[in-house]
């Protein structure tokens, strides 16, 4: 009887599922992208994006063409503030390869994707997955079509506003992206 039943319960599950075309086809994957280490970052020297080819990373290339969406994102790693003042963090996107430009091309050329990240002065914080997803409100979109498109862009890390010294160690970028199967 018992053997039946083991049979039987999975079956008519099976066939509910043919019947109404309820399957699942989607699925969820998590690409991380590690970042040099340490990023710095100074308002006296221009800053050198961070390139990011997602094509080099098996998890996104073996679901690129079934992307439907992202789930979520991270900038993960530990932020100092060398300088003598406070700052608010920011990223920025910019299409494409990575070039040495100043904060002002940067805003010009790009989008701000996450922040900002409020550090006093001379002070450290490690960046926790919900709280870094958060600080991704407006960016999610920008980023989802270059994740959808080649996968390929740039990210600067400034403070836009005064002067700012500081340095980003353990940095990693975690996207978390919805596939269709």
């Amino acid at each position: 009887m018992i053997n039946r039943l083991r049979i039987f319960i999975p079956s008519i599950a099976l066939a509910a599922l043919t019947v109404t075309g309820c399957f699942v086809t989607s699925g969820q994957v998590l690409v991380k992208f590690d970042l040099p280490n340490p990023v710095h970052a100074a308002s006296t020297t221009p800053i050198v994006g961070l390139y990011i080819d997602l094509n080099t990373i098996s998890e996104y290339n073996d679901h690129k063409d079934k992307i439907k969406n992202l789930t979520d994102i991270a900038l993960l790693g530990t932020i100092h503030n060398i300088g003598l003042t406070p700052i608010d963090c920011e990223v920025w996107m910019v299409d494409g390869v990575s070039l040495t430009l100043t904060p002002s091309q940067v805003q010009n050329q790009g989008t701000r994707v996450w922040g900002p990240l409020h550090l006093e002065a001379g002070s450290t914080h490690k960046i926790t997955w919900d709280e870094s997803s958060k600080l991704f409100s407006d960016g999610k979109a920008p980023l989802l079509a270059q994740v959808k498109g080649d996968g390929q862009f740039s990210l600067y890390l400034l403070a836009p506003v005064g002067a700012y010294d500081f340095d980003l160690t353990n940095g990693g970028l975690a996207l978390v992206i919805g596939a269709g199967i």
